[in-house]
């Protein structure tokens, strides 16, 4: 089993401090841009990895999803009003949970 990347559930919560609603995709796509730049890399991230670092973030209270259960509406993931008022007050550490 690999190990565990904080390193993504910190860009994914950047990503949503910075643009407050994104789909799963969107944050894909922002997430693999960063993990590129910053290991220097030209292979992407699975969705999968992606999709298990939302699903941490979720259960741990720091993003949630407005998931209305109907097939085909867009499924929007933010961070909770804790996490961010953890992260204004810089006392979010990732590492911890």
């Amino acid at each position: 089993m690999p190990k565990w990347d904080s390193q993504i559930d910190n860009w994914i919560t950047e990503v949503l401090k910075k643009k407050s609603r994104l789909g799963r995709n969107e944050i894909y796509h922002e997430v693999n841009n960063r993990y590129k730049k910053a290991r220097h890399k030209t292979i992407s991230l699975s969705k999968d990895v992606i999709a298990g670092h939302l699903k941490f973030l979720i259960e741990n209270g720091i993003v949630g999803k407005n998931d209305v259960g109907q097939r085909g509406t867009r499924i929007e993931h933010f961070l909770t009003p804790d996490a961010i008022r953890q992260l204004q007050t810089k006392a979010q550490d990732l590492k911890a949970l």
